[in-house]
């Protein structure tokens, strides 16, 4: 991965961490021991830890699995626990940029 794309990765899952933050103000959030989270997404749905990012609340994780297009998102908190911020199904990994240019 070129240094763009690993930048390009970060900025977006820092606004899409940002952007579920806000919306999860609003629902219930699901948090709980770290190990029993991360266990919890790689043993019940087979993902595994695709991107990493800090946010100004934690340390946002996106975590997926290509066999079952299952997809979260989860921040750790300073006191350990970990929350699910969102999830989903038919992921797929981008190779490079969606996009190419400037988005106005």
């Amino acid at each position: 991965m070129t240094k763009f794309q690993t930048l390009l990765s970060s900025s977006l899952i820092l606004f899409f961490a940002g952007v579920l933050a806000a919306d999860a103000q609003a629902q219930t959030v699901e948090c709980g021991p770290r190990n029993a989270a991360i266990n919890a997404l790689t043993d019940e749905y087979g993902e595994v830890r695709r991107a990493i990012g800090l946010d100004p609340r934690g340390i946002v994780e996106v975590y997926a699995s290509d066999e079952t297009g299952s997809w979260s998102v989860t921040v750790t908190l300073p006191d350990g626990r970990t929350c699910l911020l969102a999830q989903g199904e038919h992921w797929i990994a981008a190779p490079g940029p969606l996009t190419t240019g400037r988005i106005s």
